[in-house]
């Protein structure tokens, strides 16, 4: 995940550079993504703290939770024995994602241009089955449920890169393109017995809004 370390590098070199902090401002965020067959809503809170006398600067941490949703579709193999292997969920995919994103924005006085990235968090989501499954002598079923553990990349995480639209000091409208990175874990039952199958992923790109409540700490 080379973006997230150069995302990172850019937010430290920012506190070390930025002339002092001048204000620290509250952010609670309602969202809404889709594309054809999938959908994400997400809510937020983060704070930011304002860096300069021209206070262009803001960049903080805080909490994401992404419901993400989608019609049956291929999650594809991540570690090698699962290269090339792909299972398609028998029913609808639904994700709960909860994480601590970090955000940087550069601001004017109407206008933002922004991103974010979930640095960890964990999933939950109901345990579902799969019809495909290969290399294994007459299974008695195939189960995915999301991966638990969030971390830089592996797991169930959001990134977003917008434009923010400020008609007053308190309300702010982000316009942007969400990417959202799904994972599943895969077990199989054979002999009433279960067996690891590997590790699946699937991302989707996906246009958003979001209203922003912004207060001052």
């Amino acid at each position: 995940m080379k973006s997230n370390h150069i995302f990172l590098m850019f937010i430290l070199y920012s506190f070390q550079t930025a002339a002092q902090v001048t204000n620290v401002r509250e952010h609670f965020a309602l969202g809404y993504g889709y594309r054809k067959h999938s959908s994400a809503i997400t809510l937020a809170y983060n704070g930011t703290f304002i860096f300069g006398q021209k206070q262009i600067i803001h960049a903080g941490f805080g909490v994401r939770m992404t419901s993400f949703n989608e019609q049956p579709r291929d999650f594809f193999g991540i570690s090698k024995n699962r290269s090339g292997v792909s299972i398609n969920p028998t029913q609808k995919v639904n994700i709960n994602a909860f994480n601590v994103p970090i955000y940087l924005e550069l601001h004017s006085k109407y206008l933002l241009l922004g991103g974010n990235i979930d640095l960890f968090g964990f999933s939950i989501g109901k345990k579902i089955s799969s019809a495909t499954i290969f290399g294994i002598k007459k299974p008695d079923s195939l189960f995915i449920k999301p991966t638990f553990i969030n971390f830089l990349g592996r797991g169930t995480n959001n990134s977003e890169v917008y434009i923010g639209l400020k008609p007053n000091r308190d309300l702010t409208i982000r316009l942007g393109i969400s990417l959202l990175y799904a994972e599943y874990h895969a077990q199989y039952r054979l002999s009433k017995k279960n067996y690891e199958y590997g590790r699946y992923f699937h991302d989707a790109m996906m246009p958003f809004i979001s209203i922003v409540y912004n207060s001052d700490r």
